[in-house]
């Protein structure tokens, strides 16, 4: 099965589009393919009727519901995993240990802004919130702010002078 699209154009001249599920079948042997009309569907909603040809198209196919707009937001995930393994096999986030769990985790993700698209650490805090780093890292609205970077920056600091 699959969907048939039509059109035809009015003598006014605007287009008209239809669709129809269909089916392709042979009457008999070395006779023509034919199509038979099983539903038109022209006045579903154009999102539905994608939905249907998707799932005409693939056997395997289905939809899942609640997901419209799951794929609308979605976050920069790949280079922040492969830099935050990295970072870890050479022992990079072990200088930072002497901080708090949320110190560390901010500081890692200015560390990840600044090589993958350096910008200042009120910028850097902008575009963690695009990317995947606050669910991995587990951080909150709340602490993603800029003094919050500055009191670790300071904080490590203070124990480097040490």
């Amino acid at each position: 099965m699959f969907i048939k699209k039509s059109w035809s154009k009015s003598k006014d001249g605007k287009k008209h589009i239809s669709y129809q599920i269909a089916r392709s079948y042979r009457p008999g042997k070395g006779k023509n393919p034919r199509t038979q009309i099983l539903a038109t569907i022209t006045k579903l909603p154009l999102p539905l009727i994608q939905k249907i040809e998707l799932l005409l198209k693939h056997d395997d196919a289905f939809i899942l519901p609640g997901l419209e707009g799951f794929f609308q937001d979605s976050h920069s995930y790949g280079a922040i995993v492969a830099l935050l393994h990295l970072g870890q096999q050479l022992g990079m986030w072990k200088a930072l240990e002497v901080l708090g769990k949320r110190e560390r985790k901010l500081l890692i993700g200015v560390i990840l802004n600044k090589v993958l698209e350096s910008r200042s650490k009120l910028g850097s805090i902008s575009w963690l919130t695009k990317t995947a780093y606050p669910e991995l890292a587990a951080l909150q609205g709340k602490d993603l702010k800029v003094n919050n970077i500055y009191r670790a920056m300071d904080k490590l600091m203070k124990h480097l002078e040490k």
